[in-house]
């Protein structure tokens, strides 16, 4: 079996020294393989990224093994510690899928297991579980951090809004003198005009454009994006920003913001109601007390689209708005759709249905037919809870083998952090509730 090792360690790693060095990954991995020689396990390449991080998979030689293996020259890769492919639950499932597409074995070095049976792949996942574990406790953390800046009124970061220019020191965001006045404009105008489109046009023509900057890509190299034209969309975002009245949103909250305003309270309130005013008059809303019967059940018989019920806007004399189910590839692609459903009228569509339920309902044979096939179907279904909760003790019992195993090598590879120590007490507990309602 051809061999490949990867070794990785990243630049936090290489500070504090731990996981040892790319050599000793390599010497462990070397000596790994070399007890499998009798099996026809060899060496035919090792793989190198020294100071990535584990968090996603765009490295150098980690691209460089992938690209090999899809080749079909690895049947097997060897690693000190799965967490050297990836940190990510989510990217090393993506690296599995390859490896499995290209029948390529994956093994632990030093947690004792490879993806050759089913036992090997119960422990990977559990690993890979508390891993993903450990990075979303750091995410709550971030999270929390950034929850604290708001309340202070600091700008969590992101792209530098058109408008302001943004002071690393300071961390404080500070009216720009050319942007701010463009800011202010398209506020004005809003309020005389109601027209989000029509102050974009007039913006054009005054030649503002958005705001333009230069960002580095994955290879390393600068491009410039924005500079470009207002249109609607851009005008509603800036408008709708409560940075330019000077608060932070986060999390859906509004704190006040320790930056000036580039304009006041009553223009950003007065701005938004505007377009507030266009929503309600793009398009006639009419409040109706109809229930939809058909609600999520009815499909269009020639696509296959759900019918969804849709308000044409005109009112009947009676002062009720006419209503329909129309054929959603309708509503989203409007005249571009091929469909030639279109539309049925919901009040008489509703009718009909009803008139049809009533005359089967008064046949005693179909009556009878439908009673017998839901006790059929009622059947099928017990057989194949029962069939599932075979399934399930099975699952259990496999799950409480691995469990075993996986804490045996994970306190042999210092793996038992306090958060992953509670973690793994609550599964316990959560298996045990299982297997009382199991």
């Amino acid at each position: 079996m051809r061999c490949a090792i990867y070794t990785r360690v990243s630049t936090d790693e290489q500070a504090k020294s731990e996981y040892s060095s790319l050599d000793r990954q390599r010497e462990v991995c070397v000596a790994y393989i070399d007890i499998h020689r009798e099996q026809g396990w060899h060496l035919v390449q090792v793989y190198e990224d020294g100071g990535y991080s584990g968090k996603d998979l765009h490295r150098p030689g980690l691209q460089e093994l992938v690209q090999d293996l899809s080749e079909g020259k690895i049947d097997a890769i060897v690693t000190y510690k799965i967490d050297r492919i990836s940190r990510s639950l989510k990217d090393f499932y993506d690296f599995w899928e390859v490896l499995k597409e290209h029948n390529v074995t994956f093994a632990s070095a030093t947690q004792h297991f490879d993806t050759s049976d089913s036992t090997g792949m119960l422990m990977l996942n559990i690993l890979l579980s508390f891993a993903q574990f450990e990075r979303e406790v750091t995410r709550e953390r971030t999270l929390s951090k950034m929850a604290g800046r708001a309340e202070r009124g600091l700008w969590n970061g992101g792209y530098v809004p058109i408008g302001f220019d943004y002071t690393a020191d300071t961390q404080e965001l500070r009216p720009n003198d050319r942007e701010a006045p463009i800011v202010s404009f398209l506020f004005q105008r809003l309020i005389e005009t109601w027209s989000p489109s029509l102050v974009a046009n007039e913006a054009n023509s005054r030649g503002y454009r958005t705001r333009e900057r230069v960002i580095v890509t994955r290879d390393g190299t600068s491009k410039a994006v924005g500079g470009n034209r207002f249109d609607e969309d851009t005008v509603k975002a800036i408008i709708q920003n409560p940075l330019y009245k000077g608060f932070i949103r986060y999390d859906g909250k509004l704190f006040p913001g320790n930056h000036l305003p580039i304009v006041d309270l009553e223009i950003w309130d007065a701005a938004n109601r505007a377009c507030g005013r266009m929503r309600e008059d793009d398009g006639v809303r009419y409040k109706d007390d109809h229930i939809h019967l058909l609600k999520g059940i009815v499909k269009c018989g020639v696509c296959g689209t759900a019918m969804t019920p849709y308000p044409s806007g005109k009112k009947a004399k009676d002062g009720t708005p006419y209503l329909y189910y129309a054929c959603t590839s309708v509503t989203q692609d409007g005249s571009a759709s091929t469909c030639p459903v279109r539309t049925l009228p919901a009040r008489e569509f509703e009718s009909l249905i009803k008139s049809v339920l009533i005359d089967l309902g008064s046949n005693g044979a179909v009556l009878q037919a439908c009673v017998d096939a839901a006790n059929r179907e009622a059947l099928v279904s017990v057989e194949t809870l029962q069939a599932q909760q075979r399934r399930n003790h099975d699952e259990i019992a496999r799950l409480t083998t691995g469990i075993r195993r996986i804490i045996e090598i994970m306190k042999e590879n210092d793996l038992l952090a306090p958060d992953v120590k509670e973690e793994y007490k609550r599964l316990i507990q959560e298996k045990e509730r299982l297997r009382t309602v199991v």
